[in-house]
């Protein structure tokens, strides 16, 4: 846990203005980037797992991607 936290903090460093290993700062900043993502991705793995569940009550869950120009 102690590595994880470590490499963390070094790898969200360059992103903070000044560069400089401020454990409060780089934990803040990893939270706020790296959470929205890694609940995201656990959500879409619990409703494609789960599909099935959805099936047995009449609904089809169907997950694509939007084309480029719908996130400009």
């Amino acid at each position: 846990m102690t590595l994880v936290a470590y490499l963390l903090a070094h790898w969200m460093g360059p992103w903070l203005l000044p560069p400089q290993l401020d454990w409060a700062q780089a934990s803040d900043l990893a939270l706020s980037i790296l959470f929205p993502s890694v609940v995201w991705c656990q959500l879409l793995k619990l409703i494609q797992r789960r599909g099935d569940l959805a099936g047995q009550f009449g609904f089809e869950i169907i997950l694509k991607r939007l084309p480029d120009w719908a996130y400009r």
